[in-house]
């Protein structure tokens, strides 16, 4: 009897696919559905949701992640869920958000009343992708819309 390559009963790429078909059918369709404040609920809801779920995916693969992962020399699992959220959610809507972000703050600031509980975690999530990435995305056109 002939054997079975490890490779090919683990393949992380096959769950990598998975996530990005999901996100890809479910996820960017959702927010690409919604504008102003209906979108930053959505984004921060989804962002959430992405957590948890890579947060748990992380748990139950947790031998492969620590056995077969780093003997490949792939990307850990949560690093890699993160990384496809990132391509296929948030690239593609942050720079509307940060245009929704800028115009509530800048509402704020105009004496409107505002939904401040929605403003940090929508923060949060360019924080989650690095601080480089809330620098760029985020904080460079906010300190530019204040002057």
């Amino acid at each position: 009897m002939g054997t079975v390559s490890l490779s090919f009963l683990i393949n992380p790429h096959r769950s990598s696919q998975t996530i990005a078909n999901y996100l890809t059918t479910k996820v960017a369709p959702s927010l690409n559905s919604k504008h102003d404040e209906c979108l930053l609920v959505e984004f921060v809801h989804r962002g959430f949701n992405h957590m948890v779920m890579n947060k748990w995916y992380c748990i139950f693969f947790k031998m492969l992640d620590e056995w077969f992962i780093k003997t490949m020399n792939l990307q850990c699992l949560n690093d890699s869920g993160m990384k496809i959220y990132k391509e296929i959610v948030f690239d593609c809507v942050k720079i509307e958000v940060t245009a929704i972000l800028l115009k509530l703050i800048r509402d704020e600031r105009d004496g409107y009343l505002i939904n401040r509980d929605l403003i940090q975690p929508c923060i949060d999530n360019y924080c989650i992708h690095g601080l480089d990435i809330y620098q760029v995305d985020f904080e460079e056109p906010m300190l530019e819309a204040s002057r």
